[in-house]
C-alpha cells in the first residue's frame, strides 16, 4: 500500500466518523419512545462515534434535546452536572409526566361522563313528558272528551313510547341514581315556576328507585313470583314452593338462594368461583411501588438473585391474571411468568407485613394460611412460592391445578415440583386455663430444675397484669411481685406459631417483642427467659426496672441477660 492508498483510507475513515457524529447529534427522543429506550440509542451511537469524552457528549445531547425549556433550565442550572444525575432527573420526570397524562385522562373521561349525564336526564325529561301527554289524550277520549285532530297517537305508537320510557329508565337507574331528583329541582324552560313534583318511591318490587305507578316490572305486567319474589314466573311454577313440613327458615333459605341465581341470570353474570384456602385480601397489606421510588418497609423478602441480588415478594396484573412476581429493587422492575416466558413489570404491589414464614410443599399443595397474589381469569387461585434454582432462591406462583410451582429466571418460565410456601401464620391468642388441660399450640418457655415442662402464660396480681410461668405438671402457674413468687390457679396460656427468642440485656426490647401485660400505671411489660439454678424459667421484662424478673424458689429473682418472646 503506498502512500495515496494510505491517505485515502484515512479520508474514508474520516468521512464515516464524521457522517456517524451527524447521525447521533441529530437523534432526538421520539414522541412515543421511553427515556430508557432513547438512552440506549445514544449509547449505541456514542460506542461508534470515537468521541474521546462519550459521558459528556451524551449528556449534551440529551439536554439539547429536552422540549422542556423550564426542565432544560433547571438541568442547567445544577453545579456538577454529570451524565448519571441527568439519566436520574430525566428518568423521575418522565415518571411525573405519566402521572399527569393518567390525571389528564381521567378528568377527560369524568367530565364526558358528567355531559353524557347531563344529556341523558333531557332526554328522559322530553320522553316523560310525551308519555303524560299521551296518557291525558288517553283519558280524555275515556271520558268521551273531543279528540284534538293535531294530537292523534295510534295504539301502536303508544306502546312505543312506553316501551322507550321502560329502557330509558332501567339505563338511566345505572348511571343516574338521582335523575328524579335533578328534574323536580330543574326550573322549568317556559316558565319561572318550578316544574311539577314527580313523587318518587324506593320499589319493594323491583328493589330501585322510580316514579309511582312506573314500576319496569309492572308495567308490562310480567310474571311475578310472591313466593320468592322474583319476575320470571308464577307462583305456582315456583320451583322453591315447598312441600310437607318443611320449616318456614328451611324455605326462607331455598327463596333467598333462588333470588340470588335468578338475578344473576338476569344480569348475564355469574358469581365467581372462590376456592378453599382463599385468604380474603384485607389479611395482608400490597404496597403500590413505582421502578424508582424505595422498597416499602416491612418488604416480605424472598430468596436472592444468582448475582446476588435481594428479592421481595410482590405480585403484578399481567393479560387480566393476577400473578406473584419476584421484585428485585436493584433493578428496579419486577417480573412474573406467563405463557413459558419471563415477563418484566414496572406496574406492581409489594407484600409488607411481619408474621411471614415458609412452609415444605410439593405437587401444586398448599398448606394452610398460605397466601394468595391473585388468580387467573378463570378464578383459580394462584399461591406465593418459591424454590432454588442455578444458584438463586426465586419466587413465584403455585398453580394447584398444574401440580407445580413456576418461576420467573432467565427469560422463562421454570416449573419446579418441590418449592418452599409461603403462609401467615394466625395471631398470638391467649386461652383461659386451669392447669388440667395443655391446649394446642401451647408456646413452649423452658424447663424447671426438676425437668418439668414449662409454658408461657399471664395472671392477674394486686392489679397489675403479670406474666406467668405454667407448669401443668404441678396444675398452677407462678408469678413473681413485690420480691416474691406467687401461686396462681386461674391464668391464661399463650397459644400460637411463628415466634422465636431473641437474645437482649438491661431492659432492652428487639422489636416485634410479645407483649405479656401491664403494671397498674400503665407500663407494658414483656415476656423474656432465663437460666438460673439449672432452669430456663419465663418472666416479665420491667423496662424501666432494665432487667428480667422470674419466680423461682418463692422469691423474685432479677436478671439482666435473658431472651425475649418476639414474633417471626
Amino acid at each position: 500500500m503506498d502512500l495515496g492508498d494510505l491517505m485515502q483510507l484515512l479520508d474514508d475513515t474520516s468521512n464515516t466518523t464524521i457522517r456517524q457524529r451527524q447521525v447521533f447529534f441529530k437523534t432526538v427522543k421520539k414522541k412515543k419512545e421511553t427515556f430508557d429506550d432513547y438512552l440506549t440509542n445514544l449509547q449505541n451511537l456514542a460506542s461508534v462515534c470515537a468521541f474521546s469524552e462519550k459521558n459528556n457528549m451524551i449528556r449534551d445531547v440529551i439536554i439539547l434535546g429536552i422540549q422542556d425549556k423550564k426542565f432544560r433550565n433547571e438541568l442547567l442550572s445544577k453545579p456538577n452536572l454529570t451524565l448519571d444525575k441527568v439519566i436520574s432527573e430525566c428518568r423521575l420526570k418522565e415518571a411525573e409526566d405519566i402521572k399527569l397524562e393518567e390525571k389528564l385522562k381521567a378528568k377527560k373521561l369524568l367530565l364526558e361522563a358528567k355531559k353524557k349525564e347531563k344529556d341523558n336526564v333531557k332526554e328522559f325529561q322530553a320522553t316523560l313528558n310525551e308519555l303524560k301527554q299521551c296518557l291525558n289524550q288517553t283519558s280524555e277520549r275515556i271520558k268521551g272528551a273531543p279528540k284534538p285532530e293535531n294530537q292523534n297517537m295510534t295504539k301502536d305508537q303508544f306502546k312505543k313510547a312506553l316501551e322507550q320510557v321502560k329502557s330509558t329508565r332501567v339505563n338511566m337507574m345505572a348511571s343516574a341514581p338521582n335523575i328524579f331528583e335533578k328534574i323536580n329541582n330543574e326550573p322549568s324552560t317556559k316558565t319561572n315556576k318550578t316544574r311539577e313534583k314527580v313523587e318518587v318511591i324506593n320499589c319493594q318490587k323491583c328493589k330501585t328507585t322510580h316514579p309511582r305507578k312506573c314500576c319496569p316490572n309492572f308495567v308490562s305486567k310480567p310474571k311475578f313470583c310472591i313466593n320468592c319474589k322474583v319476575v320470571g314466573h308464577l307462583n305456582n311454577e315456583c320451583p322453591n314452593k315447598t312441600k310437607g313440613d318443611n320449616s318456614k327458615r328451611n324455605v326462607n333459605q331455598q327463596n333467598s338462594r333462588h333470588h340470588q341465581n335468578t338475578r344473576h341470570n338476569i344480569r348475564g353474570t355469574s358469581a365467581r368461583v372462590i376456592p378453599a384456602g382463599w385468604n380474603p385480601p384485607n389479611q395482608h397489606v400490597w404496597q403500590p411501588k413505582s421502578p424508582y421510588s424505595d422498597i416499602p418497609p416491612h418488604s416480605v423478602h424472598a430468596g436472592h438473585d444468582s448475582d446476588g441480588d435481594t428479592i421481595y415478594v410482590g405480585r403484578s396484573n399481567y393479560n387480566g391474571d393476577w400473578l406473584p412476581a419476584k421484585v428485585i429493587p436493584r433493578k428496579n422492575t419486577a417480573y412474573v411468568c406467563w405463557g413459558g416466558q419471563e415477563i418484566p413489570v414496572h406496574t406492581y404491589d409489594v407484600l409488607c407485613g411481619i408474621g411471614y414464614s415458609w412452609q415444605p410443599g410439593f405437587a401444586g399443595t398448599v398448606p394452610p394460611g398460605a397466601v394468595s397474589a391473585g388468580a387467573t381469569t378463570s378464578g383459580e387461585m394462584l399461591y406465593v412460592g418459591r424454590g432454588h434454582w442455578q444458584g438463586s432462591l426465586t419466587p413465584g406462583k403455585i398453580h394447584p391445578s398444574h401440580r407445580c410451582l413456576y418461576i420467573p429466571y432467565g427469560g422463562q418460565e421454570v416449573r419446579l415440583d418441590s418449592y418452599e410456601v409461603l403462609i401467615r401464620a394466625p395471631a398470638l391468642t391467649w386461652m383461659p386455663s386451669s392447669g388440667s388441660m395443655l391446649p394446642a399450640n401451647a408456646i413452649h418457655a423452658g424447663h424447671d430444675s426438676d425437668g418439668d415442662q414449662i409454658y408461657v402464660g399471664r395472671a392477674y396480681h394486686d392489679g397489675d397484669l403479670l406474666p406467668a410461668k405454667v407448669i401443668f405438671n404441678k396444675n398452677c402457674a407462678y408469678v413473681c411481685h413485690g420480691g416474691n413468687e406467687h401461686v396462681k390457679h386461674q391464668f391464661e396460656i399463650l397459644c400460637g406459631t411463628s415466634y422465636r427468642w431473641l437474645p437482649a440485656s438491661n431492659g432492652h426490647v428487639p422489636p416485634n417483642s410479645v407483649e405479656g401485660g401491664r403494671t397498674s400505671n400503665g407500663e407494658q411489660l414483656y415476656i423474656g427467659r432465663g437460666h438460673h439454678c439449672g432452669s430456663l424459667t419465663p418472666g416479665k421484662i420491667h423496662p424501666s426496672h432494665q432487667c428480667l424478673y422470674i419466680p423461682y424458689g418463692g422469691q423474685e429473682i432479677r436478671l439482666s441477660s435473658y431472651e425475649v418472646l418476639t414474633r417471626m
